[in-house]
Formats: C-alpha cells, structure tokens, sequence
C-alpha cells in the first residue's frame, strides 16, 4: 500500500485473497520447485482498529505478515549498512567504498542514528515462495 494509507478490513482481505490466489497456482505447478509461499504488506496505521488487530494475528499464524513503512525503511537501512560495513573491511582503501561510508556516517551523524538496529531475520516484498532444492542427476 501507499504510504499513508491506513489499512482497513478490506486490504486485508485482498491481501489474504492474493497470497491465497498464488498458493493454488504454485501447488498446481508442482515442477516449479517450491515448497511455501508467504506473505508481507506494507501499510500504516496497523494498531488504529480493533477488527484489524483480531485480523492481524489471524493473518501471521498463516505466514501472512503486516510491516508499517517506518519499521520496513529502518530494516532496510540497517541491512545495507551492514553490507557495506562488511564490503568496507574487504576494500579499506577503495575510494568508491570511502565516499560511501563518509556519506552514510553523515547521514547517521544527523539522523542520531548509532548501531544498527537490526532485527534477526530481515523480510521486504511479497508474497515471496521458497524454491525447494532439486537432486540432479
């Protein structure tokens, strides 16, 4: 969803129509190789209405999950500056890699940022399905 945009029951039940509509045609397409497919939006507003919340935790015990903008945009921002933090001890002296990090500790500087913030598992788009592993011969 648009950013802004406070999610009501009807989103919910679209989203949970999409995640649904993909699962039958990935089970159908059983030479795709995938095991599960799940699900994440991205909406505001997630705690505004009681339904929404019931709603929710219906959703997630379904591997359908809800993520506000805010919480998405920081997990993204640590995730990358994890990389990049990693990319920096491999090239120290690469020019590109300092203009990089001189830009991203700027930025922190005036955000007030420090850390990373980071979540164990990191989750972005949907839905998303997993490929099973395949022997070959």
């Amino acid at each position: 969803m648009r950013p802004g945009l406070t999610i009501d029951r009807d989103h919910l039940d679209r989203f949970a129509f999409y995640v649904d509509e993909i699962r039958t045609a990935v089970k159908a397409n059983t030479g795709l190789g995938f095991r599960r497919v799940s699900g994440l939006l991205v909406a505001d507003g997630l705690i505004k209405r009681a339904s929404v919340s019931e709603n929710l935790q219906r959703l997630a015990q379904d591997d359908m999950n809800c993520l506000e903008w805010p919480a998405l945009l920081s997990e993204a921002e640590a995730q990358w500056r994890d990389f990049l933090n990693a990319v920096r001890v491999r090239a120290p002296e690469d020019s590109r890699i300092k203009a990089l990090a001189t830009l991203s500790e700027t930025k922190a500087k005036r955000s007030g940022k420090t850390g990373t913030g980071r979540r164990a598992s990191a989750r972005t788009g949907a839905p998303r399905a997993e490929r099973r592993s395949r022997k070959r011969s």
